[in-house]
Formats: structure tokens, C-alpha cells, sequence
């Protein structure tokens, strides 16, 4: 027995799983369990680390430490999974026990070979069991989906009676507890593999003893709990899966129903009829509105006061000249025709005249300017820009308007005598030209001033006239040259 120690055998493929060996047979041990919360443990911090940290950050007043985080697993009691892979044990010819010591253990891991694993005792038997590799399952989180079912269950109690209520409970399904073994044992079986003296068996004839059938009558007990958990597992699972189909069929039948009905109400001739429907009640709601709103009106001021009056009248004068005016019955008709031209000519008129009064009202807010700029005192700097720029401009438009009174006295020089007409009896003179001739000459004619920005307007329009044509061919008012 000395010789045959316990030996060890780490799993290739899974780090929480390891397998024993020794005189008695072969066990498989998985660490899953408890191991990814101890290293989970391990990774907090300490106290002492907690401590130092506390003061420079706030947020870690209620981390968990990593004595904590051990007590609390300790606590917890989580235990290592046992399994016996392989029994050696085999009751001898003296009321003894004959052992079969398993002297190698292999864990196959090849692509080839597959996922198994490989016993070898001292008579040279192979014992070998398939393994499974493990499969990725999602965790649920029961809490939380119990937590968030009952939070809509009563946001839908108070809006009124669920419209629709499932078959399968607010609850997510549980797998059975033979079906959710750990992941670091499934598919061992849970009952060894017997590896007897093969000496035992061929040199003597089996011999059927008490302690023989009570192992055999044991055996077949535990096999037979074990199929009636399997099938009342599988009936449980059964149950639920027939639940899930009915429930799926209840879905079906109420998205049809859904469907159908969205058919009915999404019709070309149902819509229609139902904007309609909304328009006539639309139209009865205003007109309850008015009366209800005129009602109100009538039991605060039963008469037109002064004002209201005064304003219904302007209102009257008003659509009389745009042309909407009532008839007998108290309809209103809108004629368009018949003072489209007179507003049209006077909307004209008024933009003529407001294009007109624009320069001399822009000259006046400059004056005005300037003048609360000196009684005010002293100019700032953005005002100084703008008087300069101000100047500059009209230094610019001055320099232009002597440059084209010049051009005009050069080109009048020109003019023969006989072409001259008097002064008061040429038919086809402008009169309003010679004013500006005039006025331009004694402007620039020493004694006189330097015309204004509105008269070298004027001068640049009769130069361009004089070109073009002799005749005016349109009147100017006076305030042209103002």
C-alpha cells in the first residue's frame, strides 16, 4: 500500500478539475464550485488598502475587502465535487478485500482520440471512460427578472385589467437539479468502474455470497432512484415543454387576431370614413366651443362697447376696399376683381413715396446721431469709426459729383449757339435740367457750397438722361433735390 501513494493529474482543458489516483481506484475532483469565487475573492483589495485609499476617494466607503469577501465564502459552505471514477475494491476468498492498485492515469485530449479518460491498474487492465467537454450555458439572473416581471405586472394593475395573461407564470423556468450538475463532473457516471484481480475471476469460479448479492441488490437500487429522477425530470421537462407549445399557440392565434383587426382598421374605405368621422366631430367641437365661448361673453358684457364698435367699423371699411363685403343672407363674398388695380397702384404709390422719404429719413438718424453724440461729450472709438467712415463716403461721393459737373460744363462749352434753345421758349427743353445746371454751377462757382449727397444723385441722373436722350421722358418731385 506504501507503494502505491496518491498521485495527482490536472485536467488538460479545465484548471478547476483534477484527477487522483491511488491503491483504491481513481476519483475525480472539481474545484468549480468555489474556485472562480475564491479568485474572485483573492482579486479585492485588503482593508489596510481600503484604509489608505478612503480618504482620497469617497466612492469606496462600502467596497467589500478581501477578508470579507473570504469570510463571507467560509460562510457560505461550499463543498468540492467528488466523483469515484474507478473501484478497485473487490471482496477476496478469506472474507478479505482484494485490491487492484491503479498505477497511471491518462486525461486524452486529442482531436483524434477525443475527450477521455485512461486508467491502467497493476494487471495491466485499461479502464477508460468518455468524457464531455463543457457547455457555455447563460447564467439568469432569476432576482432580477422576478424583480422586473413584478414592476410591469404592477404598472399594467394600474392602468386596469391585464389585457393578456401568459400560461407560463412570471417566473423563468428551472431546469431540474439532476439536469444542472456541475460543469467541472458532467458526464461521469455515478457509479465507478469496477477493476477486480483478474486472477481472482479466471482461476476460480464466481461464487454467489451474502456480501455479493447485498452489493448487486444495492447497486440496482441506486440505478433504479436514479431512473425514476431521470423520469420524473424528463416528465417535468415534458410538461413544460408542452406548456410552452400551448402558449405558443395562444401567441399565434392572438397576433392573428391583432393582424386582423389592424387589416380592418388600416382599409382604404374604413380610413376615409373614419377621417371623416373625426372631421364632423371636429367641426361639432368648435361649434360647442363658439357657442359656449359666446355664452360667456354674453353674461360678462352683453353689448359692444365704444372701442368694439369703433374696431368692427374699421373692420367694415376695410374689407369694403379689399373687396369682401356680405350679402342678404350674412355670407361673405370676396371680389377681387374690381379693386385688384386700385390697391395695386396705391401699394405702388406707397412704396415710391417710402423709397423716397428713406434717404432724407436716414440723413435726419445720422444728424440726430451726431448730435447726441456732441451733447453726450466726447466720441467713443466705435463712433469714431463710423463718423470717419461716414465722411469718407460722402468725400468719395463729392469728388464724383465734381468730377461730373466738370464733364458737363466741358461738354456744354462744346455746344454750338445754334443749338442753344431760350431760355423760356425751347418746346423740347428740360426745364429741370437747366435747374440743375444751374444749381451745379453755383455750387462750384466760388461763393457757393459744395452740393449735398442727394444733389450729386441728381447730377449722376441727369448725366445719364442727357446721354440717352434730350427729352425727359419722366417728372421729378421736389424733394429730389431737397
Amino acid at each position: 500500500m506504501a507503494a502505491h501513494k496518491p498521485c495527482f493529474v490536472r485536467d488538460p482543458l479545465y484548471g478547476d478539475t483534477v484527477y487522483i489516483y491511488h491503491a483504491f481506484g481513481a476519483q475525480c475532483l472539481g474545484f468549480a464550485p468555489w474556485a472562480r469565487k475564491l479568485i474572485e475573492a483573492l482579486n479585492l483589495p485588503s482593508q489596510d488598502e481600503l484604509d489608505n485609499d478612503a480618504g482620497n476617494d469617497t466612492s469606496l466607503a462600502g467596497t467589500e475587502s478581501r477578508e470579507q469577501a473570504l469570510v463571507k465564502m467560509l460562510h457560505q459552505g461550499h463543498n468540492t465535487e467528488v466523483v469515484w471514477v474507478v473501484n478497485t475494491l473487490a471482496p477476496g476468498s478469506n472474507k478479505g478485500l482484494e485490491v487492484n492498485p491503479v498505477t497511471a492515469v491518462c486525461i486524452l485530449s486529442d482531436v483524434y482520440l477525443s475527450y477521455a479518460f485512461l486508467a491502467v491498474t497493476v494487471d495491466r487492465q485499461l479502464v477508460g471512460v468518455e468524457l464531455s467537454l463543457r457547455v457555455e450555458q447563460d447564467t439568469l439572473d432569476f432576482d432580477t427578472t422576478r424583480d422586473h416581471s413584478v414592476a410591469v405586472g404592477s404598472g399594467d394593475a394600474a392602468d386596469g385589467a391585464k389585457p393578456y395573461v401568459s400560461l407560463l407564470g412570471e417566473t423563468p423556468f428551472r431546469p431540474p437539479s439532476i439536469f444542472a450538475q456541475s460543469a467541472g463532473v458532467q458526464g461521469l457516471p455515478s457509479q465507478p468502474r469496477r477493476a477486480a484481480l483478474a486472477g481472482a475471476s479466471t482461476k476460480t469460479e464466481l461464487q454467489i455470497t451474502p456480501e455479493l448479492l447485498r452489493t448487486l441488490g444495492k447497486t440496482v437500487e441506486t440505478y433504479r432512484h436514479e431512473i425514476r429522477d431521470v423520469v420524473s425530470a424528463g416528465n417535468a421537462v415534458q410538461a413544460r415543454l408542452d406548456l410552452q407549445v400551448r402558449e405558443m399557440t395562444r401567441q399565434l392565434e392572438k397576433l392573428n387576431t391583432v393582424r386582423l383587426r389592424c387589416d380592418k382598421l388600416g382599409g382604404q374605405g374604413v380610413l376615409s370614413e373614419r377621417v371623416s368621422q373625426l372631421a364632423r366631430t371636429q367641426l361639432q367641437l368648435v361649434a360647442r366651443i363658439d357657442k359656449a365661448l359666446q355664452r360667456l361673453m354674453d353674461s360678462h358684457q352683453p353689448r359692444l362697447s365704444m372701442y368694439e364698435t369703433k374696431w368692427f367699423e374699421e373692420l367694415e371699411r376695410i374689407a369694403a376696399e379689399v373687396g369682401v363685403s356680405r350679402d342678404a343672407k350674412g355670407e361673405i363674398s370676396v371680389d377681387t376683381r374690381s379693386n385688384r388695380k386700385a390697391l395695386a397702384a396705391k401699394a405702388e404709390l406707397l412704396s415710391h413715396q417710402l423709397s423716397l422719404l428713406r434717404p432724407q429719413m436716414d440723413a435726419m438718424r445720422e444728424q440726430r446721431r451726431w448730435s447726441t453724440g456732441v451733447q453726450d461729450g466726447m466720441l467713443g472709438g466705435e463712433q469714431l469709426k463710423k463718423v470717419e467712415k461716414m465722411l469718407g463716403s460722402e468725400a468719395v461721393m463729392l469728388a464724383e459729383a465734381k468730377e461730373k459737373v466738370h464733364q458737363l460744363n466741358k461738354r456744354i462749352a462744346q455746344i454750338r449757339p445754334r443749338d442753344v434753345p431760350a431760355v423760356g421758349g425751347g418746346a423740347g427743353y428740360d426745364a429741370d435740367s437747366s435747374i440743375s445746371f444751374s444749381n451745379a454751377s453755383i455750387g462750384f462757382g466760388g461763393a457757393g457750397r459744395l452740393p449735398t449727397s442727394s444733389t450729386a444723385a441728381n447730377l449722376a441722373d441727369f448725366s445719364f438722361a442727357s446721354r440717352s436722350s434730350p427729352f425727359r421722358t419722366h417728372s421729378r418731385t421736389g424733394s429730389s433735390f431737397a
